[in-house]
């Protein structure tokens, strides 16, 4: 973009919030991520944002940028003149039938949701949020700064006396937990789809970041067409596309790209 324009890398404003953003955050003029974003983005950025991951943050940048170069009050002026022409433009085509679709308005707004999806009476994983809003016609609920608990299987089926499914919820174990700064649950399968910057965290110390992530609950596997990173404590697998388990013990990454053992690096 830069040899495109024609200027330098100092001079380009960059937002980002995963580790794909980690090396053009390190080499632009001023870098900016938001409250949600991964560790090591916040250890090398310039600036984060009040505004969390969804709710204005390009707006945030920007008015901040046109304050500092003194131009703030002269773009809002000429956007309150395009409002007012709007404004204007829509009475004399007032009579004309609307086209543009209103903005989704959810029928609920839930504040520290928590829903449990269960087989046979057990725990299959736990999701907790800091706030949702409920769409019932789109039989979905889009959700903010998720936390998801994936269960192991209990081995439970059809259908158990009360002291069965007691001992089993007692005797499960936590397989992954998984989070994110924005989620969606589809109520009808209840699928659940994670964005914004994804992580999970295994049992046994094993973790994946993702841009993305989808959960079938069907099959009770995570997916996801973007680039991944899996590390592990002998190896670090990069690569696009991703099929596996939750606890991370079955992985099927479509486009390898590479794979790192630090500890033969290190004994060379």
């Amino acid at each position: 973009c830069a040899q495109s324009l024609g200027i330098k890398t100092s001079e380009i404003a960059y937002i980002g919030d995963d580790l794909v953003d980690l090396e053009p955050l390190k080499n632009c003029g001023f870098s900016v991520c938001p409250p949600e974003s991964h560790l090591l983005l916040k250890k090398v950025c310039h600036y984060q944002t009040k505004t969390s991951a969804g709710k204005g943050v390009a707006r945030e940048v920007i008015e901040m940028i046109l304050e500092a170069k003194g131009k703030l009050k002269e773009t809002i002026a000429k956007f309150c003149l395009l409002l007012l022409v709007g404004i204007f433009l829509s009475g004399c085509y007032g009579s004309q039938k609307q086209t543009a679709q209103a903005t989704e308005v959810p029928d609920q707004w839930v504040e520290n949701f928590t829903i449990t999806e269960t087989k046979s009476g057990v725990p299959v994983w736990i999701l907790d949020s800091e706030n949702a809003q409920v769409f019932n016609k789109e039989q979905k609920v889009v959700l903010d700064n998720i936390r998801i608990k994936f269960m192991n299987p209990a081995g439970v089926k059809g259908k158990q006396s009360r002291a069965s499914l007691m001992l089993a919820k007692a005797a499960q174990t936590l397989a992954a937990r998984m989070s994110a700064p924005k989620g969606k649950v589809n109520t009808l399968n209840n699928d659940l789809t994670a964005w914004g910057g994804v992580e999970v965290l295994t049992q046994d110390g094993s973790k994946l970041y993702a841009q993305d992530l989808t959960y079938s609950t069907a099959r009770q596997k995570i997916f996801t067409e973007s680039p991944v990173k899996i590390v592990r404590k002998d190896s670090i697998l990069m690569g696009e596309g991703m099929e596996a388990t939750p606890d991370l013990s079955q992985v099927k990454v479509f486009k390898h790209r590479s794979e790192i053992y630090p500890k033969q690096l290190e004994s060379r």
